[in-house]
């Protein structure tokens, strides 16, 4: 018997913390999807975002570092277990 697949999505966080600061956003997801099917649904559909904490760190501490990823911004996506997941997107200032 096939069982219906789904996505429940809750924003916890959307936006400015203050003015002119950085963007936070933060949505917990249940799922009875395998982790990479959902991660590529947040990373592709949800808010879009390609870079991870780790490389988005890595590139900021660059003397030449690319500033196109730098403002782009970076994402963490965690397996809470029981089809629970976290997906948290940052997005620097600018103006």
């Amino acid at each position: 018997m096939n069982q219906e697949r789904y996505i429940k999505i809750k924003q916890t966080q959307a936006g400015q913390e203050a003015r002119y600061g950085d963007s936070h956003y933060r949505f917990e997801i249940q799922s009875n999807l395998d982790e990479e099917d959902v991660k590529r649904f947040c990373t592709e559909i949800l808010h879009f975002c390609n870079t991870t904490e780790d490389k988005w760190r890595s590139n900021s501490q660059k003397l030449d570092s690319d500033m196109g990823i730098y403002f782009g911004g970076f994402y963490t996506f965690q397996n809470k277990g029981n089809g629970l997941f976290e997906y948290y997107v940052y997005e620097p200032y600018c103006d």
